[in-house]
């Protein structure tokens, strides 16, 4: 828990230290009696958020006014101190001053999982800050809306709120296992549309009316085929048509390798030419050409003749590469040849037929798989579809289960807690979980802007009653339309918690009798006032005298 809070500008004449103490159950931020605003009161809660791994603090009008600062503070947690502090300049970081007097680094994110971790919390699914946050109601924090008080602020989504609940009640594992299950099913769903989109497998038939009709067009194909197979003298074995087209296949390949085998060596011959013929002209060969051309430049031919000479020479060894290359290549090809005969002369078929017979047999087989493999292909759809369906069925059901024992929860400690602070006079707020995205939330019959705001704060009560949330604050500003009546028995429910922390900012205590007003102060862990009893010893709000 929170020990201890200090900062050298809560230094002042009320407070010299500049220290406040904290303590296991209720934590008071004590007013004035009467109700003196712009304290600080708002601002030691915020301080105390900002210690928890809050931001808020660092953009108010306190640091603005006092200028940037460190903040020092201790947890313990098993028997054991822990000090850190943060600045609000550099508030990504935090310091841990170890007990040899070493500091030590890390980031916000690194620090909020430690506090996770030490409060029990380590839930997956859902951050340190994501739960404490929500529950910490602090004036200029986040906007307070006392008939959502699930949401953290305006913008939040109902399913993010509620996924923090579950989360709270420890039942993401179990969301999460149905979510993924459907997230699966809506992978192999999308995967195989696209595959069907860009044509990786056939997806002709796409409506129950195509399939029926592919399956009637099967049952003919399907006895064409064994009428084909009659009409021989003989029995016709399929594996033997097989065999044979299978053959035929061979030998259409086995054309094709040789065709490639002497292109290959065409090319082979082609290069050896070049080898062979692409030398200098002797001096006899340009003597000849003065026959032809008598006023031609011998010596500028000759010229021409050995720049070419030289290219030649490049050129030759790069043929010769080539040349070898290509001689690989026809080994290959070669090779593949003896491989396709062998095969060939293994592969004896025990039956003849015809060339008609077999182009006939194999058009008929190829229609027969096509078709089976879309009419496959359309039931493979089907059957994604609906475990999809199936899947995100499952996924509400479940969900609904969990929201409803949840609601339960909710309401019946929320019924105890209104009884305890109303005497059983008043209804309890009531929490509806209707989906996983919507909830509602009223107290029957009375939407006044103090049962408002008293229902919300049992809600609050009844989540740090029922889960492992380890604190929670609220700001003065949430009490003023609560009876007075109502207050008291809501002030002696706070200091009932013994083994959690609860921060509240207050004042006019006086207004609700001697025992509330020594609870109040027996419980206070600073005491502030106007002027120089204020948190930082100015209240910079008023006038300067002149």
């Amino acid at each position: 828990m929170l020990t201890e809070i200090s900062c050298s500008k809560l230094e002042t004449q009320k407070h010299p230290t500049g220290t406040v103490h904290f303590h296991p159950g209720l934590n008071v931020v004590l007013g004035d009696s009467h109700g003196a605003n712009s304290i600080g009161k708002s601002t030691m809660l915020l301080i105390i958020d900002f210690v928890f791994g809050g931001s808020s603090y660092v953009t108010s009008n306190a640091v603005s006014e006092v200028g940037h600062h460190e903040v020092f503070f201790t947890f313990h947690f098993d028997n054991q101190s822990f000090k850190f502090s943060r600045l609000t300049d550099n508030p990504t970081t935090i310091y841990y001053h170890k007990n040899d007097g070493t500091v030590e680094e890390e980031t916000i994110a690194a620090y909020t999982q430690w506090l996770c971790q030490k409060y029990n919390m380590d839930y997956p699914g859902v951050s340190f800050r994501d739960t404490v946050s929500r529950f910490f109601r602090i004036y200029n924090k986040s906007k307070i809306d006392e008939t959502r008080p699930l949401n953290i602020r305006e913008s939040e989504s109902n399913n993010d709120a509620i996924n923090v609940l579950l989360c709270l009640f420890n039942h993401h594992d179990e969301i999460a296992f149905f979510q993924n299950t459907l997230k699966e099913a809506k992978d192999k769903y999308a995967a195989f549309r696209a595959a069907q989109k860009y044509n990786f497998i056939p997806s002709a038939i796409t409506k129950q009316k195509d399939y029926t009709e592919a399956q009637s067009k099967l049952l003919k194909l399907r006895q064409e085929k064994e009428d084909l197979l009659s009409t021989s003298n003989s029995a016709v074995d399929a594996k033997e048509v097989k065999k044979a087209n299978y053959i035929n296949e061979l030998k259409r390949e086995l054309r094709d390798s040789r065709k490639k085998l002497e292109q290959k060596k065409s090319d082979i011959h082609l290069v050896d030419l070049n080898l062979q013929l692409g030398v200098q002209p002797t001096e006899a060969d340009l003597n000849n050409l003065l026959t032809f051309f008598p006023n031609a430049n011998i010596e500028k031919l000759t010229a021409i003749e050995k720049f070419h000479h030289k290219i030649q020479s490049i050129l030759r060894n790069e043929m010769l590469q080539t040349k070898v290359n290509m001689e690989q290549e026809l080994y290959r090809i070669q090779a593949k040849v003896d491989k396709v005969q062998a095969r060939i002369e293994r592969l004896k078929p025990s039956m003849a037929f015809s060339d008609e017979f077999l182009t006939t047999y194999s058009k008929l087989d190829r229609e027969i798989t096509t078709l089976e493999t879309e009419c496959n292909n359309f039931i493979e759809l089907q059957n994604l579809s609906k475990i999809k369906s199936q899947a995100k069925d499952a996924l509400e059901e479940r969900t609904t289960l969990l929201l409803h024992q949840m609601e339960k929860q909710i309401n019946d400690e929320m019924e105890k807690v209104s009884n305890f602070i109303s005497h059983g006079k008043d209804n309890a707020p009531i929490l509806r979980l209707l989906k996983s995205n919507s909830y509602t939330f009223e107290t029957p019959r009375d939407t006044g802007t103090g049962t408002n705001y008293k229902g919300m704060l049992i809600y609050d009560l009844s989540i740090l009653k029922l889960t492992p949330l380890p604190a929670l604050a609220h700001d003065s500003l949430l009490f003023p339309n609560i009876s007075d009546e109502n207050l008291r028995q809501l002030l002696q429910l706070y200091a009932s918690f013994k083994d959690k922390q609860i921060f509240i900012a207050f004042d006019r205590q006086d207004n609700l009798g001697p025992d509330t007003s020594k609870l109040l102060n027996s419980q206070a862990v600073i005491k502030l006032g106007p002027n120089d009893e204020t948190l930082f010893g100015i209240q910079w709000g008023k006038k300067k005298e002149s």
